[in-house]
């Protein structure tokens, strides 16, 4: 199932194999930084072993809206606490 395969009448959910990818996909992403993706051993390194990194911008449109909506939201009053925002594309 976590590699793609179709499970059958009687067929496990889950066989070692895809245990044993499920484990191995977190102990990747574990190993990433949370920010930016990066291997943490690359990016978290000492100053001086530090490389250089080309940053382009690109926005979200989804996430922009649903922060506005957000600040509207808190500006004309709302709690911030446990609020959530789902975001449904229109159209």
């Amino acid at each position: 199932m976590f590699l793609g395969r179709v499970v059958g009448n009687g067929d496990p959910q889950w066989t070692p194999r895809d245990a044993e990818a499920a484990v191995l996909w977190h102990i990747e992403q574990s190993a990433r930084c949370s920010g930016c993706g990066r291997p943490r051993n690359e990016c978290m390194v000492e100053f001086a072993e530090a490389p250089e990194y080309e940053v382009t911008p690109i926005r979200c449109w989804a996430c922009e809206a649903r922060d506005k909506m957000s600040q509207e939201f808190r500006e004309k009053g709302g709690s911030g606490s446990g609020l959530y925002m789902t975001v449904a594309k229109v159209g």
